[in-house]
């Protein structure tokens, strides 16, 4: 649904509870009031968000109330009354979103945040609670594809009976992930086939 200060992106995911809310330059979303009208306007119940203080850390979070939290790039919840929020202008939004559980959340993920591993912290602090599905809606930055590519081909390649999709939006695509993982497997080190 598009509209003239926000677009809503939700339609794009198949779990029904997931809400993506982008909103354009013309809105004013900046600081805690920004973001709780943005909430507003969007359907969301602004008391009940979770605004992290973004500083292209690696911190992780799963707070238990709504609020204001300082040096954090990624929320996470059970709590289907809570709304994870994140601002991004040119970094990522990643969703994460549990397959069996109620737990998802959001990271803010630019390249310091890339390059110093908040997605695999992420990850690692999900998987303690079973399989993880990671969503990203911006793929065209940052190289997230090969990155995903990279990190679920190693995982496929040392650790048995590990199964890996990736799904992608073209045949096209398809065929450069397979060629990439054709690339990776023939470099991959000797030690390690």
């Amino acid at each position: 649904m598009i509209h003239k200060d926000w677009v809503d992106y939700s339609h794009h995911f198949s779990n029904q509870n997931i809400k993506a809310i982008f909103s354009y330059k013309s809105f004013n979303a900046d600081g805690l009031e920004g973001r709780k009208d943005l909430a507003d306007q969007t359907g969301f119940n602004s008391d009940s968000l979770i605004i992290p203080k973004q500083t292209h850390s690696t911190n992780i979070l799963f707070p238990m109330e709504a609020g204001r939290i300082l040096d954090t790039d990624g929320v996470f919840s059970s709590d289907p009354n809570l709304v994870c929020s994140i601002q991004v202008a040119d970094c990522m939004p990643v969703y994460f979103v549990h397959q069996l559980d109620p737990v998802f959340g959001l990271v803010h993920a630019g390249w310091r945040g890339l390059v110093n591993g908040i997605l695999l912290q992420s990850a690692k602090q999900l998987e303690e609670k079973g399989h993880v599905r990671i969503i990203v809606l911006k793929a065209r930055r940052f190289g997230i594809s090969t990155y995903v590519q990279a990190r679920m081909f190693k995982r496929a390649a040392t650790q048995f009976n590990q199964l890996v999709h990736i799904c992608t939006h073209s045949k096209n695509t398809t065929a450069e992930m397979f060629a990439m993982t054709k690339v990776m497997e023939q470099n991959y080190p000797g030690f390690i086939k």
